[in-house]
């Protein structure tokens, strides 16, 4: 019999049909048919963009994610790739990918940065809804400039800002036999040899391990925080839902140790976060939570460091879909910490 590791850590998703939530998203929301001319709704979008970091746009009539640029390019100028990123990530067009992908609805997608565990990450995220269940499918956004003032009061906080994170990903490779996969290293980075891995190894800083059937081992050690010029502060950029405990209701990834699973977190020093600690990391953000429960047509735009962003779990009824798209873009180098 196969043994499962998990977490017996309380781990669930807010439940929002039952307690109010912290913040509302009508106070982001613009209402597309308010405004006369298409560069009026664009100077809302920038001006409230820049002070809040979260706007959600409705009644836009996007009907096709494949268009979601046409709302994109608004704060976008450069467009990103998803190269690097954790997920098996399906392109709807060119630079926009399906949000929904391969991820098991039953999960809970823990609350991110998006690509903070690489040294390039979008500065800018927009989201577009064309179809959602009658119940559940909401994406929860969290305030991280709260949620980092909250954290540095606390002792996790504080180990966060003294040790920063080693982010660790365990790749296979495309022309070898394995027992689990998740991501082929070849798909990850769009590569087709050794040698290039390592070059992009090399140029990231990165320390990295060839394993027995090509597999490869990444650890990345950085500042659990990030400067950010805007604000002039530092605000926490650690992606609670990069710890293997992601993988704890998926067969067969979850009978592997944590530091064998397809990626994983620890303190910058090797030392292995405690459950009560991973509990704490994910409930502080509860309290800063923006939920939004998405109709067709709606579209949100997050500011990446200021945000955070996870997704409940869900079910889907017959006949029902849930079918999102992302714009990534605006890179930015990581600055680190500057305390």
């Amino acid at each position: 019999m196969t043994n499962i590791i998990r977490l017996n850590a309380n781990l669930q998703a807010p439940d929002f049909s039952k307690t109010k939530p912290p913040l509302n998203a009508k106070d982001y929301q613009i209402d597309c048919r308010d405004f006369e001319s298409r560069q009026a709704l664009e100077a809302e979008i920038r001006q409230r963009f820049s002070q809040t970091g979260a706007v959600l746009l409705i009644n836009t009539g996007l009907e096709d994610l494949s268009k979601l640029d046409h709302w994109g390019n608004i704060l976008i100028d450069e467009p990103m790739t998803y190269e690097g990123g954790t997920q098996p990530r399906p392109q709807i067009s060119k630079n926009i990918y399906d949000v929904v992908g391969y991820e098991p609805h039953y999960i809970y997608i823990y609350p991110h940065n998006e690509m903070a565990y690489l040294p390039r990450f979008p500065q800018c995220l927009v989201f577009g809804c064309i179809a959602i269940p009658t119940k559940g499918g909401e994406t929860l956004a969290f305030d991280n400039v709260a949620v980092t003032h909250e954290i540095l009061q606390t002792r996790l906080g504080q180990k966060l800002k003294d040790k920063g994170v080693c982010y660790i990903r365990n790749l296979t490779d495309a022309n070898a036999q394995n027992r689990v996969v998740y991501k082929h290293w070849q798909n990850v980075f769009g590569v087709d040899s050794r040698e290039q891995i390592e070059t992009i190894a090399q140029r990231e800083a990165w320390d990295i391990k060839w394993m027995e059937k090509s597999r490869l081992n990444i650890f990345y050690q950085t500042d659990a925080y990030e400067y950010n010029e805007l604000l002039g502060e530092n605000l926490l950029f650690t992606p609670v839902g990069h710890h293997g405990m992601y993988f704890d209701d998926m067969s067969p990834l979850n009978t592997l140790p944590y530091e064998e699973r397809p990626f994983h977190m620890t303190y910058g020093d090797g030392e292995p976060f405690t459950e009560k600690e991973i509990e704490f990391f994910v409930r502080i953000f509860d309290n800063h939570s923006l939920p939004i429960f998405w109709k067709p047509g709606w579209i949100a735009m997050l500011d990446n460091e200021r945000w955070a962003h996870a997704r409940p779990p869900f079910t889907l009824q017959a006949g029902e879909s849930r079918k999102l798209g992302a714009l990534l873009g605006i890179p930015k180098n990581r600055l680190g910490a500057r305390f």
